[in-house]
């Protein structure tokens, strides 16, 4: 009870945090679930969705980011996941999902914007759900951006469980793989020690020799801690990432769609490797490898970031 009142404070304080008044937020059904969405910019400005990588909520595309998008002229959407943030929670094993329902969730959330066609942005694990759409849905997609991510989790799979990399793709970095294992091993026993941990996961995906905002981040963990309905998010994506390579293995070649590709060399889960990867299967491609750039949305790359949208969606 105190959680969800706790929630339902935070959400109040979240509409009314921006100076600019520029976003609102509403709940979408579809698909038999609720999901969370905000909006940044006009709605008649050419629109843009975003989609978060795994076990993340929308918050993780910064609020500053959003707006200084949508500043550029378009109408910025950010959602939570199913199994993230405000959300609806599933029973996994009685419902059971792959990349392919998540990104039927996308199509849906773009038809209660009344959104025929967007350019997509995608994060992470949300590449691979991009990808689907846009082999899927292609009417629906005017350009995709595809940044830090990859066609083949399984390196990254297979390195976290501790097997030999037998793929031709890079496996994620050592101290990813040893964070993510700390929670197996030693689970947070209070709020504090799992903010704590998550700004940790945070600082070992920031990458080296760019500064890390620990306040934002700090901020970002607590607020993702207060909302979340359920501490099965993580394992539900890590189960949809293992049923979806068949589904996401070919369709890269299928994207007729003008896709961008952005990737740090200083990512820890998917090296560049895995960019380069994505250029060579997906036809009228262009890779951009930010240097320094991590797994993260470090404020430093903000503008190198949206000019290359800008770039690729013709503004």
């Amino acid at each position: 009870m105190f959680k969800q009142s706790m929630r339902n404070l935070l959400l109040a304080f979240l509409s009314f945090s921006s100076p600019t008044e520029a976003f609102n937020q509403k709940v979408v059904q579809a698909n038999g679930l609720d999901f969370w969405t905000e909006s940044f910019g006009n709605p008649q400005d050419p629109p843009i969705l975003l989609i978060m990588g795994h076990a993340r909520q929308g918050l993780m595309w910064h609020q500053a980011f959003c707006e200084k998008l949508a500043s550029q002229g378009y109408f910025v959407i950010r959602y939570d996941h199913r199994d993230t943030g405000l959300s609806s929670s599933i029973d996994y094993k009685k419902k059971p999902y792959s990349f392919m329902d998540m990104g039927k969730d996308a199509i849906a959330i773009l038809d209660s914007y009344q959104v025929p066609k967007a350019h997509i942005v995608a994060y992470s694990m949300g590449c691979p759900i991009t990808v689907l759409i846009g082999s899927h849905y292609p009417q629906r997609v005017s350009t995709m951006t595809l940044i830090s991510g990859s066609i083949d989790f399984r390196p990254c799979l297979d390195a976290l469980d501790g097997k030999a990399n037998k793929h031709k793709l890079s496996p994620s970095g050592p101290e990813y793989v040893k964070w993510v294992r700390s929670f197996a091993t030693n689970m947070p026993e209070n709020q504090k020690d799992l903010v704590d941990r998550i700004v940790q996961g945070d600082m070992v995906l920031n990458g080296s020799g760019i500064h890390f905002d620990e306040a934002l981040h700090r901020q970002l963990a607590m607020q993702s801690v207060l909302r979340s309905k359920t501490t099965a998010g993580s394992m539900n994506h890590r189960s949809a990432t293992e049923a979806s390579f068949p589904l996401y293995r070919d369709a890269a070649q299928k994207v007729k769609t003008p896709t961008l590709i952005i990737q740090g060399d200083h990512d820890t889960i998917f090296p560049v490797d895995h960019g380069e990867y994505m250029k060579s299967q997906i036809p009228n491609s262009q890779l951009v490898i930010i240097p320094k750039m991590g797994h993260s949305l470090n404020e430093a790359f903000y503008e190198e970031v949206i000019d290359q949208i800008m770039k690729v969606t013709g503004k």
